[in-house]
């Protein structure tokens, strides 16, 4: 019993200590450029070469760029003196727009220099065309400009008329305009009585303490709500000027109108953002196959849960990148813990199999991926036979999993209350970009898969201390409370109830491989036997054995 409560207590104080983890990875995960941190902003090559080309930072190369990146702390202790408005442009206004959340990596592109025809009455600014600065677009669409000018270069009354004309400009028509002069950083709300006054002046030497103010009326994930509801406030003051009721009622319906007509591309920009996501998972993705290969993808995979199909295509695109033994035994080494252990969970066992099924058809690995088949069917169907330590391990993983989903339900360590509250402070960038990670099942989860990991990362791994801690779990599972709502709701298609013994999903998904990557693997009349045991079952399982046993 003291067993029991020592191995209760440490893995609800993992969970306590670290469930905050997949929250703060949430975090990073989703948070845009626009960041109060002092990381710098660096452009990758096919980015920052763009960037280059579009003449913004002439006759340079991309590593020059990039040492220009500046953070936030670098541009509020930037020298202007001596600094000319090209200079400053380059070094100190395009780097505050890329932590703004623009630029070429995104999808809020910047307009640079564009000349616009000035009419007449505008004439005496001295030329009858004029060059904007930056022109932020948030998916294509324009709100603000930044206008710059070198310290010293115009009074404020004059920069101020420049950008004002310039904003103002039909091709424009934007509502906010931002002076940089070198002292201050200033927005202007050309909608507002008094629009010659700043609604945001901040001193270069304060960007870094008072970037959240700076982000909250520009960010490219913000200012599109910070224009609606200063426009509103201006609506508000047009209609308490009204005399008729019925310009009440004629705004709506104007506003009804409205609404309707941009619906559409509120859908579009949807679809725009969802799509750049998944483009983003996929070269994140390409660039970790390429850099660690198949062992950082069974780090990734060393979880007591299923796989996707998606992971089998995954492995074996980067195994065809390198067809040979060495690179289809990283699926082994990378959970090896140098004294000849295979701390791997059902998950990553499944895995191997799977991409051992599919590695046959390569010449370079067909012997290896044959052997280690065959090894692994029989390991996962006859309960590892040859390998005590391997079956302990795997009677400890099945209750322990159980548990996990049960201790993240448990009100008093509030995690659910975390969740919601990190998931209500997501903006909708963010929550488009996460997809199925922004919920509560899969924050649960996480926690879950952690607790699991970090009891398999430090057990002693010998079959008389696994099976002690699997009994020790099981204990504690009999009496074990848990939210069944919470359960339902969060963790659909997980059975943690009652009958979580019923079936092992180290059969149940080695079936399933077979079935779908390697129905011609002869099995042994032990083997056969077990794929008989399940033709009767319903659903995906009972399929693939009665595919296997015909």
């Amino acid at each position: 019993m003291d067993l029991d409560r020592s191995l209760g207590s440490y893995l609800l104080g993992t969970l306590r200590s670290d469930g905050g983890i997949g929250l703060s990875m949430m975090r990073s995960a989703t948070s845009s450029r626009g960041s109060s941190t002092s990381m710098p902003a660096k452009l990758s090559g096919e980015h920052g070469q763009s960037l280059l080309t579009l003449g913004c930072f002439n006759g340079a190369t991309l590593d020059d760029w990039n040492d220009v990146m500046l953070t936030l702390r670098d541009l509020s202790e930037y020298r202007f003196e001596g600094k000319n408005e090209q200079a400053v442009r380059e070094e100190w206004i395009f780097p505050l727009l890329l932590h703004l959340g623009y630029g070429p990596t995104t999808l809020n592109d910047v307009k640079f220099g564009d000349q616009l025809k000035l009419r007449s009455p505008l004439w005496k600014l001295g030329s009858k065309r004029m060059e904007i600065d930056y022109r932020p677009t948030v998916l294509g669409h324009e709100l603000w400009l930044i206008e710059a000018k070198a310290p010293g270069a115009v009074d404020a009354d004059e920069h101020l008329f420049q950008a004002w004309s310039y904003a103002t400009h039909p091709e424009v028509n934007v509502p906010l305009v931002v002076l940089a002069d070198g002292a201050h950083l200033a927005v202007h709300d050309l909608t507002a009585i008094e629009w010659d006054h700043p609604v945001v002046d901040v001193p270069v030497a304060e960007v870094e303490d008072r970037f959240d103010e700076i982000l909250a009326i520009l960010g490219a994930r913000t200012v599109a709500t910070a224009v609606r509801h200063r426009l509103l406030g201006r609506l508000q003051k047009a209609l308490e000027a009204e005399l008729d009721p019925d310009a009440l009622d004629d705004t709506i319906s104007r506003t009804k109108e409205i609404v309707e007509r941009v619906r559409p591309s509120v859908l579009e920009n949807r679809r725009r953002v969802a799509d750049d996501a998944n483009l983003q998972r996929e070269r994140d993705d390409q660039r970790m196959l390429k850099s660690v290969g198949l062992w950082g993808l069974a780090q990734e995979l060393n979880v007591p849960f299923g796989w996707r199909p998606l992971d089998v295509e995954r492995g074996l695109r980067a195994l065809q990148a390198q067809p040979n033994v060495d690179k289809l035994e990283q699926l082994w080494k990378a959970v090896a813990d140098g004294q000849g252990h295979d701390r791997a969970f059902w998950g990553l066992r499944t895995f191997r199999l799977s991409l051992s099924l599919r590695a046959r058809s390569l010449p370079a690995c067909a012997s290896v991926a044959s052997a280690r088949s065959h090894a692994s069917v029989r390991d996962h169907l006859l309960g590892f036979p040859d390998d005590p330590t391997s079956a302990a391990a795997h009677r400890l993983e099945i209750p322990l999993f159980v548990f996990a989903l049960r201790a993240v339900s448990q009100p008093t360590l509030g995690l659910r209350q975390q969740a919601e509250r990190h998931l209500a402070e997501l903006d909708v960038e963010s929550t488009l970009r996460l997809g199925l990670a922004a919920n509560g099942h899969h924050l649960a989860l996480s926690a879950a898969l952690l607790i699991c990991r970090r009891l398999f990362a430090c057990a002693a791994w010998d079959p008389i201390s696994l099976d002690a801690r699997a009994v020790a779990v099981r204990r504690i599972l009999e009496s074990f409370p848990y939210d069944k709502s919470f359960i339902s709701q969060y963790l659909i298609g997980v059975d943690v109830g009652d009958d979580w013994e019923r079936h092992d999903p180290l059969v149940d998904f080695t079936l399933l491989a077979v079935a779908q990557f390697g129905p011609d693997l002869s099995l042994s009349t032990e083997e056969t036997e077990i794929v008989r045991n399940n033709v009767e079952r319903q659903g995906p399982v009972g399929d693939a054995a009665r595919q296997l046993a015909r």
